[in-house]
């Protein structure tokens, strides 16, 4: 699907984007950020959140910092106004600066961060090898991705079971919005976390690993430059 459809379909879901989420990662989405958030103030103070979309994993890395005392300087880029606009309103107490950009034509000077991050949107970044590419560029020497995903499982019994939930979410959500909710269930179904491995390793990155989350419907992916 091109960027302007995807980019359609999520200004007509950014009013649900959060609680949809919260649907189709079984409720355990916030348990997936927080591992994230954990990888990411690793990595050092400059952190990007690439594809912010509503903002939660910035404000996640936000508030983590908080409580253990690190300092950061966090931006959020999004190439969808109605979903940033929502990412806005939510961290205006927190100092988190928002931009507008694609994630294959990110508007930020080589080497600018530690540490670039990306949650549940690794899918919807076709052609994934360009985005590879501009993550890559905009992280300085050493710097560190961390990406989390939704994929379908491993096991053969949770793949099925994982299967049929999204084929439940389609359904009810063919009387909301038929287009999105199709959308974000074949996303998840034929997303390829190896292919996607691969083409970070192509990139450039180093010691690229994929370890499955909880449930094992999501995975985080980290690598290094």
């Amino acid at each position: 699907m091109e960027s302007s459809e995807i980019n359609d379909i999520f200004s007509s879901i950014h009013g649900r984007y959060d609680i949809m989420n919260h649907l189709f990662s079984l409720w355990i989405d916030t348990l997936w950020r927080r591992s994230a958030a954990e990888a990411a103030l690793s990595g050092g103070p400059r952190i990007l959140d690439i594809a912010t979309g509503t903002g939660d994993l910035a404000i996640e890395i936000s508030m983590l910092a908080r409580k253990t005392g690190k300092k950061v300087k966090i931006r959020g880029v999004d190439f969808n106004r109605s979903m940033l606009a929502i990412g806005i309103k939510k961290a205006k107490e927190m100092d988190i600066a928002f931009d507008i950009g694609n994630a294959h034509h990110l508007p930020y000077k080589s080497s600018s961060f530690n540490v670039a991050i990306s949650g549940f949107a690794l899918r919807n970044l076709e052609p994934l090898d360009l985005a590879m590419s501009e993550t890559y560029r905009i992280l300085s020497p050493g710097g560190i991705f961390v990406f989390v995903d939704m994929a379908l499982p491993d096991g053969r019994l949770s793949r099925d079971f994982f299967n049929a939930y999204l084929g439940l979410m389609e359904f009810a959500g063919s009387y909301v919005n038929d287009k999105a909710y199709s959308w974000l269930a074949h996303s998840i179904r034929s997303f390829d976390v190896s292919r996607a491995s691969r083409l970070a390793k192509k990139a450039g990155f180093n010691g690229v690993k994929v370890r499955r989350l909880a449930t094992g419907i999501a995975y985080m992916m980290t690598g290094r430059k």
